[in-house]
């Protein structure tokens, strides 16, 4: 069984409509597929996503937009947020 990697919604969908029409709805049977985002659909077709913290990303973003304006200088900045893993049909055994 292949598995794919669909960098974000949008694409996971196009890979899942090109499985579906080549394989027929049992597709997940074929590929698993694993997408970035958690697009309401993707429970509906029952895609493997990763839920990113998206609240968390904006808020920490402009925190550090906000410590630049106020003059804080120095190394660039990193946050790490945790994601969180749907799993579903996609990537079932």
């Amino acid at each position: 069984r292949a598995a794919l990697f669909a960098a974000n919604a949008p694409v996971a969908l196009a890979i899942a409509r090109h499985l579906r029409a080549r394989f027929g709805a049992a597709w997940q049977e074929k590929a698993a597929l694993l997408s970035i985002d958690d697009p309401e659909w993707a429970e509906l077709i029952g895609i493997t996503t990763i839920r990113q913290p998206t609240y968390e990303i904006g808020y920490k973003a402009v925190e550090f937009v906000h410590e630049r304006i106020d003059g804080a200088v120095g190394d660039v900045r990193v946050a790490l947020l945790p994601g969180e893993l749907i799993a579903r049909a996609s990537t079932a055994s």
